[in-house]
């Protein structure tokens, strides 16, 4: 990190160098009528000009990224949820014929349910504008009854079908709520 910040700088050094240089020669070389005495607007505009140019991309840019950084990874696990969770919802309406509820589907839930503590630290950690706190705890909440429903249930009936339904339909609800509010952040 050091090695990179002190090139950074050399080049910065080489390029002022580099001006400075092209303007004696400038100034040597051709005759262009200049004025002796020295205009502090002027001065304070060059300044200006020189710290915009190093400081958006260096400093503004570079922020931008991290935070659009930070959006795709947490849309990405978001979206990886959203996917367990219909894959899970295709799974129990696609076995309406199987009684049981099989232990692939409740290894899927425990999957969910970390993947959904890891976007939960995510989000806690990403220090975004927009607060999240009511969506992520109404995910929280519709993820735990989701995980109690499959835990109560021994076999697929009827009821469990609807409610299963229902509950992941709700849960993408909030999930892309979730995604929409980040897009504004």
């Amino acid at each position: 990190m050091k090695v990179e910040k002190l090139i950074q700088y050399a080049l910065y050094f080489f390029l002022i160098g580099i001006g400075i240089i092209i303007g004696i020669a400038i100034r040597h070389y051709y005759n262009i009528p200049m004025s002796d005495t020295i205009n502090i607007i002027d001065v304070a505009a060059l300044i200006t000009t020189i710290f915009l140019a190093v400081y958006i991309p260096e400093v503004l840019d570079r922020k931008l990224k991290i935070q659009r950084d930070k959006k795709k990874l947490i849309d990405s696990r978001i979206d990886e949820l959203q996917y367990l969770y219909r894959k899970i919802n295709h799974n129990v309406q696609q076995g309406e014929g199987q009684v049981s509820i099989s232990r692939e589907l409740r290894n899927m839930i425990d999957i969910c349910e970390s993947r959904l503590t890891t976007l939960i630290m995510l989000i806690e950690h990403a220090e975004m504008k927009v607060s999240l706190g009511k969506e992520i705890a109404e995910v929280v909440q519709l993820c735990e009854a989701h995980r109690q429903l499959f835990s109560k249930a021994e076999k697929r009936e009827p009821s469990f079908l609807g409610e299963e339904e229902r509950l992941y339909n709700e849960i993408d609800r909030a999930t892309s709520l979730i995604i929409l509010k980040l897009s504004d952040a």
